[in-house]
């Protein structure tokens, strides 16, 4: 789908399933996955990386609503690392 997007169009992907993008006038921003050996340990916050990248870009909810969201629906003991992740996938858009 990335050959339709245009200028205006920004695609975050997981570099678990992308690792690169055709030609395209579209930003392109990348959610970086574990390596292989961790990917195992590390794959239930994966997608909380790419939901902060997503926050931070389009600001369709604040950052307290989102990690209050996060927190309500991870697995007990996984809170801090789900806020880590959160947290990084905002900074990749912030930097």
């Amino acid at each position: 789908f990335i050959k339709d997007c245009d200028e205006h169009t920004t695609v975050i992907t997981d570099t678990l399933f992308v690792e690169e993008f055709p030609a395209t006038t579209a930003t392109a921003l990348t959610c970086p996955s574990p390596t292989l050996p961790t990917l195992f340990a590390q794959d239930f916050v994966r997608q909380h990386r790419c939901t902060g990248a997503v926050v931070a870009l389009t600001k369709c909810v604040s950052k307290e609503a989102i990690l209050k969201a996060v927190l309500n629906r991870v697995p007990k003991g996984t809170e801090e690392a789900n806020t880590k992740a959160l947290e990084a996938g905002m900074a990749l858009i912030e930097k």
